[in-house]
């Protein structure tokens, strides 16, 4: 029997870097699956937001921080 624990998170990063004028603001969702032995054996992420604005898939963008520098490239 599998399970699922959802939870709904919110992150504030910031930097001593001059890279970021201010914080960026992520907030998503993380799904857990749970085997019977009580072992996550899948995360899933989704609904990723970053300054108020949704992210499409594949997220891996998101870490390519370049286009927070410049949003409109």
């Amino acid at each position: 029997m599998e399970q699922v624990v959802r939870i709904i998170w919110h992150v504030k990063i910031t930097s001593e870097f001059p890279i970021f004028n201010s914080p960026l603001y992520v907030d998503g969702i993380s799904k857990y699956h749970i085997n019977w032995e009580g072992f996550v054996f899948r995360h899933e992420v989704s609904n990723i937001v970053v300054n108020g604005i949704p992210q499409e898939p594949p997220y891996v963008r998101f870490f390519d921080l370049s286009w927070v520098l410049d949003p409109q490239g």
